[in-house]
């Protein structure tokens, strides 16, 4: 008993959309036309994955062209790669799709007719003619040549998704929307907790400022060069100074130095002469006379009238209060 041919279905009459996106329609007699102009001296149409191109490299040829039921061309294999034969077989290529050459196309070996350029083996990617028989080089019986329930549209589009394939892209979609969301919120997760580090960094480098500040006024106020009641406006002085800022100015040499104008002012607070005595002192003996300071002011310069009857308050109040004049004039001072 003689095998039958394994015959591959790879076209039908219908309107289409091609994938160059062109929308064409064969009649039976074009479908006809076809197979009757099919020789293989002329060219003979290779099988291929997808639509390359080049037709190459080619894993088998058709040697034929026939008509099946409802007029479906049918292409007769030959010389299949053997490797090719077995991923067309396990499903790997469950589609075809056929290219022509245009009636009027230069190339075309049969002027006037669509002819069979290649033959393409597809696999994610829907054909433009749907319905087809899902190809296949196993060996074949008698029951090969299956009659295809072909789409009741005779204006059949390409790549029509089904519901499952739409309820997939839909579902990828809202996983692609989630993913988004996730990613946005991370982001921003991150950037308030820079913005709040740095916040947080800013508040700490202010404080040691702040202290550094107090500290520095109140060793100016234990050595007498500041009074307890110009420490607020000292600090509050020192603090307005941006830390940035500078002052060009002639020293004692007569060279131009650029220093921090912060650093200016404490170096002059600093070198100040102690303009009160908070050194400790004996309680005075009852009886004890106070004498009212008095002392000769250099040329050009007059004696602060105002603080010398503070430093009296102070040395008045410690001397009752047998205290150090340090806690007097913080006392007196407030």
């Amino acid at each position: 008993m003689a095998t039958a041919k394994k015959l591959l279905e790879i076209f039908r009459p219908g309107t289409f959309v091609s994938v160059e996106g062109q929308r064409i329609s064969f009649s039976d007699a074009d479908v006809a036309a076809t197979v009757a102009a099919y020789d293989v001296a002329k060219h003979k149409a290779p099988l291929v994955i997808g639509h390359p191109k080049i037709d190459d490299p080619a894993y088998g040829h058709a040697v034929s062209l026939s008509l099946g039921r409802n007029n479906v061309v049918l292409a007769e294999p030959a010389n299949v790669d053997p490797s090719f034969a077995d991923a067309v077989n396990n499903e790997r290529y469950d589609s075809i799709s056929a290219s022509f050459w245009s009636p009027t196309n230069p190339r075309n070996p049969v002027p006037g007719v669509w002819y069979v350029r290649h033959i393409g083996f597809l696999g994610a990617v829907p054909p433009a003619v749907p319905g087809l028989k899902q190809p296949s080089f196993a060996d074949a019986d008698d029951a090969d040549l299956i009659t295809i329930n072909f789409a009741d549209s005779q204006e059949p589009t390409m790549g029509t998704p089904t519901q499952a394939e739409l309820d997939k892209q839909a579902q990828k979609l809202k996983d692609d929307q989630a993913s988004f969301a996730d990613q946005q919120a991370a982001q921003k997760k991150l950037a308030d907790d820079l913005a709040a580090r740095e916040k947080a960094l800013a508040a700490k480098e202010q404080k040691a400022r702040e202290d550094e500040i107090n500290s520095f006024a109140e060793g100016l106020i234990k050595s007498g060069k500041l009074l307890p009641v110009e420490k607020t406006g000292m600090v509050a002085l020192l603090g307005a100074l941006p830390a940035d800022q500078e002052v060009s100015f002639a020293d004692g040499d007569g060279k131009t130095v650029s220093q921090a104008s912060a650093d200016v002012l404490r170096n002059f607070l600093t070198n100040l002469p102690p303009r009160v005595d908070f050194a400790e002192h004996s309680a005075r003996e009852e009886g004890e006379q106070v004498h009212d300071a008095s002392f000769a002011a250099p040329d050009g310069f007059t004696a602060d009238a105002e603080r010398m009857e503070l430093h009296k308050k102070i040395q008045a109040h410690a001397d009752k209060h047998k205290m150090s004049y340090a806690d007097a004039a913080r006392v007196v001072g407030r």
